[in-house]
C-alpha cells in the first residue's frame, strides 16, 4: 500500500498501526482522510492479525467531520450521500476480519466518536472526551452513531446524550460501556498493542468468526453456522488435542 499523508501506516510484526494525521485540525475527518481510511481497510494484507487506530498529536483521536464541507450540503440528496459515504467507510472498520482497537486521547467528537464506536475495542486516556453534538448544528449523527451508541450504552442513555450534546468524560464512558478501559496516555500504545498481540495468538478463523457474530444483526442461526465452520478447521483439532494433552496450542490459522 502506498504511503498517504492523511493516514500513516506502520507495521509492527503482524500488527498494523494506523494514525489519523491532521493534528493541526484535531484530525478532523476531511474527505481526503476518509478516502485514505477506506483504502487502509480495503487493502489490508492477509498477514495482518490486528489493527490499532489512533490520532496524531496529543489532543484528539478525531474532532468530528470537517464542518467546512457542511455549507455545500444544502439538499436532502447531498446530505444523504455524505452520510452514506461515511457509513460505508466505518462499516469497513467494523467488518474488518481482524480485531480493531482504537486509542482515544483527548477528543472523540461527532464523527470521531462514531469512528471509535465502529472499532471492536476502545481504550481511553483519562483526558478523553466523547460527544455527539450534531443536534446543535441542526442535524443528527450520520456515520452510524445512532445505531452503534445505542448498542453500546443502551437506547435511553444514547438518546439523552445526543439530545443534550453532552460531553462524556472517560470515567462515564467506562461506566456505561462506551470504552473498555482507561489507562494513562503514555501507556495507550503499549496497552493497545498488547491486547492485539494476545488476540493474534488465537486461531485466526475462530477470531474472524467471533467478530462476524457481533456485526450487523447477529442471530442464533449465524452463530451455529459459524460454530460449525470452526469445527471443520485444523486449529480446532489442535486446540482440543492441546487441551487434552495439557500443552500450549500451536495454531496455524487453518
Amino acid at each position: 500500500m502506498m504511503d498517504n499523508p492523511f493516514v500513516l501506516v506502520e507495521d509492527q510484526d503482524n500488527l498494523r498501526v494506523l494514525t489519523l494525521n491532521r493534528p493541526d485540525k484535531l484530525n478532523s475527518l476531511s474527505a481526503d482522510m476518509l478516502d485514505a481510511l477506506e483504502a487502509s481497510f480495503t487493502h489490508l494484507p492477509t498477514s495482518v492479525r490486528g489493527v490499532l487506530l489512533q490520532g496524531a498529536g496529543a489532543r484528539a483521536l478525531a474532532a468530528g467531520a470537517d464542518i467546512r464541507a457542511f455549507p455545500a450540503m444544502d439538499t436532502r440528496e447531498k446530505g444523504e450521500a455524505f452520510a452514506r459515504k461515511g457509513q460505508a467507510i466505518f462499516d469497513k472498520v467494523e467488518q474488518c476480519h481482524v480485531p480493531v482497537v482504537v486509542l482515544i486521547q483527548g477528543y472523540a467528537i461527532g464523527g470521531g466518536s462514531e469512528l471509535a464506536m465502529a472499532a471492536h475495542a476502545r481504550i481511553a486516556s483519562p483526558e478523553a472526551q466523547f460527544a455527539q453534538p450534531e443536534i446543535d448544528l441542526g442535524i443528527i449523527p450520520g456515520y452510524g452513531g445512532t445505531v452503534r451508541m445505542a448498542r453500546l450504552v443502551g437506547h435511553a442513555k444514547a438518546l439523552e446524550w445526543m439530545l443534550s450534546a453532552k460531553r462524556i468524560d472517560a470515567e462515564e464512558a467506562l461506566q456505561t460501556g462506551l470504552v473498555n478501559a482507561i489507562v494513562p496516555k503514555e501507556q495507550l500504545l503499549q496497552t493497545g498493542l498488547k491486547w492485539l498481540a494476545d488476540w493474534a495468538k488465537k486461531p485466526a478463523r475462530a477470531v474472524e468468526a467471533l467478530l462476524r457474530c457481533f456485526q450487523d444483526h447477529p442471530t442464533y442461526e449465524q452463530e451455529a453456522r459459524l460454530f460449525g465452520e470452526c469445527c471443520a478447521t485444523a486449529d480446532f483439532q489442535e486446540g482440543v488435542q492441546a487441551f487434552l494433552n495439557k500443552r500450549p496450542p500451536n495454531f496455524k490459522g487453518k
